[in-house]
């Protein structure tokens, strides 16, 4: 038999893209959107055959697009048979950590042409939830520091925002485990909360085990702002506003 608890983060966030625009044509219509300071994620301008065509981020987002509450001031909302509360993240003994950094390096750039531009946004969303399930079998009991929550951090493409990526849930024997294979025996005493960001970044699959099913990511479904930041691959700045 098994018993399902219910994870929830909680918090505001938002939706964020990154990308390449490479497109003469969607080159020259963000070009013209700076020049008339009407830069949005979503951008309509006339087409070479005279016809309105638009340039959406969400269509342009081939390095990340992420969805998510920010870990930063996130509460953890349990619910199960015999567990149920909500607390800030902060004031509990579970394990917060970087699981991915996207940027752009050298072998990305090489996949376009040197004129191309690079392209991020961040749409700010009130109460995001981001769902999780635990299935435990029936005479396990739910501990929290086995807890890991996994972000995105924006910090290398758009801002400094760091959006929740993953739910895991990884039992003691198994963080022993983990620990020992990556440390060897000598890292027997570490804890795998000082390691899981270095782990995760040498061998992305090894939390896939671990990791929980997430349902349907949903907030307020109202926008607080559109973000725009526009740079050349040289990282030369050609707009940024919208902020928060």
């Amino acid at each position: 038999m098994s018993k399902k608890v219910n994870l929830t983060v909680f918090a505001t966030g938002g939706e964020y893209t990154f990308g390449v625009i490479e497109d003469e044509a969607e080159k020259q219509a963000m070009l013209n959107a700076i020049e008339n300071n009407e830069v949005s994620s979503l951008i309509y301008y006339t087409g070479n055959d005279g016809n309105e065509e638009s340039l959406s981020s969400w269509n342009k987002a081939n390095l990340l697009h992420k969805n998510g509450p920010w870990v930063v001031g996130a509460s953890l909302i349990v619910n199960g048979d015999n567990e149920s509360f909500d607390e800030l993240i902060d004031e509990l003994e579970c394990t917060t950590f970087t699981s991915s950094n996207p940027w752009v390096d050298g072998e990305f750039k090489k996949k376009f042409s040197n004129d191309a531009l690079l392209w991020g946004t961040e749409q700010i969303e009130k109460r995001i939830h981001f769902p999780a399930e635990l299935i435990l079998a029936d005479d396990e009991d739910f501990d929290v520091t086995n807890v890991f929550i996994g972000s995105m951090n924006m910090d290398e493409t758009i801002n400094g925002a760091e959006v929740v990526d993953m739910v895991c849930y990884i039992p003691k024997e198994e963080q022993i485990k983990l620990i020992k294979n990556y440390l060897g025996e000598g890292g027997k005493d570490e804890m795998l909360s000082e390691y899981i960001g270095d782990m995760i970044f040498d061998h992305p699959e090894i939390l896939n085990p671990f990791t929980l099913k997430v349902g349907d990511i949903e907030g307020k479904g109202e926008t607080e702002n559109d973000f725009n930041i526009v740079t050349t691959f040289d990282g030369e700045i050609l707009y940024k506003g919208g902020e928060y």
